[in-house]
C-alpha cells in the first residue's frame, strides 16, 4: 500500500455550492486511486484510523449507536453504478471552535483534529454571524425512475447557502435517464449508488447507514430544501419538525412532533430534522408506515414539541401525501396498533376514539348525498 500523509487541508472544489464548500482528504494513507482518480475497491474497504474511530472503514459501535455506520456501501453483484465525492477522497465533518481554534469533531462533540478554516464560508455564508459551531447536515434522497423531477431536489440541496451539507442519493436501480442526471451533479453529490433494493425503507437504511453529519433530512423526488437555519442546527439538540409548504395551498406551517398529535395526525416527513444520536433504522416489514414507526419511538423521549425554522417543500401528491389522505380501516387500525405498541395504551385508545370519529363523521356525509 501507498502510505501518504493524512491531509486535513480544506478544499474548496466549487464554491457556488453548498456541497463543494468543506472538503478534506483525511484517509490519503490508506486510499489507493486509479488513473481517474477514482478509489480502488481494493483499498476503500481497508480505512482503519483510531483518531476517526474507524476499523476497515466503518465507525467502532459504541453502546449507544442504533446502527452502524460505514463510508461505503458493500459491492453487490448487480450494482449499476457508484460515485461521488467520497469515491474520489473527498469527505466533510462537523467544526467547533475551540480556544479560538477550529477543530474536527465527532458526533460525540470530541476534538480530533486541529483545521483552518477559510475566511470566506465563516464571514459569507453564514449570514455574516458569530459562529462557534458548523455542524454538518447529511440530506438523503432515495429515488425510482424519477428523472422527471429528481433535477430541482438535487438543485435546491446544491445550492443551499449553508456551507457544511451532505448529500446521499440512493437509487433503485431505475430504468429511465436518472441515472444520467444524478452522473451530470456527480461531482457535487458527496455519494450515491445505483442498485436494486428491497423497497424504499431499505433504500433509506442505507443512506443511513452513510451519514456522517449531526443532522439528516429526508428528501423524496419533487420535495425541496428551501432554507438551512444556520442557528437552528447550533442551538438546537432534538429532532425536530421544520415549516413547509405543499403546492396545493402554499402556505407555511409546522406541526409538533408529539405524543398526542401522533395519535390523529403524521408529521410531513420532510419537515423532520433528525438528531443523528436519535435516529434509527426503518422497519423493513412495513411498506409505507415505518416513517410514522419511527416518529412514535422518538416520541418516547421528546415530552413538548421541538421547533426549528428550516423550511422545505413536500410534494403532496408524492406517497407520503397518498398515505396521509388513506383513511381505510386497515391503515387506521394499523397505526393504532403502532402507537399502543410504542406509547402505550393511553395514547393507543386516544388513538382508537379518533378512528371512530372519522367513521361516524364519513357515515353522517354518505347518509346526507343519499
Amino acid at each position: 500500500m501507498i502510505s501518504r500523509p493524512q491531509n486535513f487541508e480544506i478544499f474548496t472544489l466549487d464554491d457556488r455550492y453548498s456541497t463543494t464548500m468543506l472538503l478534506t482528504r483525511p484517509f490519503d494513507n490508506y486510499l489507493i486511486y486509479n488513473n481517474k482518480g477514482i478509489v480502488t475497491d481494493e483499498s476503500k474497504f481497508n480505512i482503519n484510523d483510531l483518531k476517526f474511530n474507524i476499523e476497515n472503514s466503518k465507525f467502532i459501535d459504541k453502546p449507544e449507536d442504533k446502527f452502524e455506520t460505514m463510508l461505503f456501501l458493500p459491492k453487490t453483484n448487480n450494482r449499476l453504478y457508484e460515485g461521488g465525492l467520497r469515491t474520489k477522497g473527498y469527505f466533510k465533518h462537523n467544526y467547533k471552535l475551540y480556544n479560538n481554534e477550529w477543530y474536527i469533531i465527532d458526533s460525540g462533540n470530541k476534538l480530533i483534529e486541529k483545521i483552518s478554516l477559510p475566511d470566506s464560508i465563516l464571514k459569507t455564508n453564514i449570514y455574516n454571524k458569530q459562529i462557534t459551531d458548523i455542524p454538518l447536515v447529511s440530506i438523503i434522497t432515495v429515488v425510482y425512475n424519477g428523472e422527471k423531477y429528481l433535477e430541482e431536489t438535487i438543485q435546491s440541496v446544491i445550492t443551499q447557502t449553508y456551507p457544511n451539507v451532505e448529500y446521499i442519493i440512493i437509487d433503485g436501480g431505475s430504468t429511465d435517464g436518472t441515472l444520467d442526471i444524478i452522473k451530470k451533479h456527480e461531482n457535487v453529490i458527496d455519494y450515491f449508488v445505483s442498485e436494486p433494493d428491497k423497497g424504499i425503507y431499505d433504500a433509506m437504511n442505507k443512506g443511513i447507514s452513510l451519514i456522517l453529519g449531526k443532522w439528516i433530512n429526508f428528501l423524496n423526488i419533487k420535495d425541496k430544501i428551501l432554507y438551512i437555519d444556520y442557528e437552528s442546527l447550533v442551538f438546537l439538540n432534538s429532532t425536530n419538525s421544520c415549516y413547509y409548504l405543499n403546492e396545493r395551498d402554499m402556505i407555511k406551517r409546522r406541526e409538533p412532533l408529539t405524543k398526542f398529535y401522533l395519535t390523529h395526525n403524521t408529521p410531513c416527513h420532510q419537515s423532520i430534522f433528525y438528531y443523528k444520536n436519535e435516529l434509527e433504522l426503518y422497519n423493513t416489514d412495513y411498506k409505507i408506515e415505518a416513517d410514522f414507526e419511527q416518529m412514535t419511538k422518538l416520541c418516547k423521549r421528546i415530552l413538548w414539541p421541538i421547533y426549528s425554522n428550516h423550511c422545505g417543500f413536500f410534494d403532496i401528491n408524492g406517497v407520503s401525501g397518498k398515505y396521509v389522505k388513506d383513511k381505510s380501516w386497515k391503515t387506521l387500525l394499523r397505526r393504532t396498533f403502532i402507537i399502543n405498541r410504542n406509547l402505550g395504551l393511553f395514547y393507543g385508545f386516544i388513538s382508537f376514539l379518533h378512528i371512530l370519529r372519522i367513521k361516524i363523521q364519513n357515515y353522517f356525509k354518505i347518509k346526507s348525498k343519499l
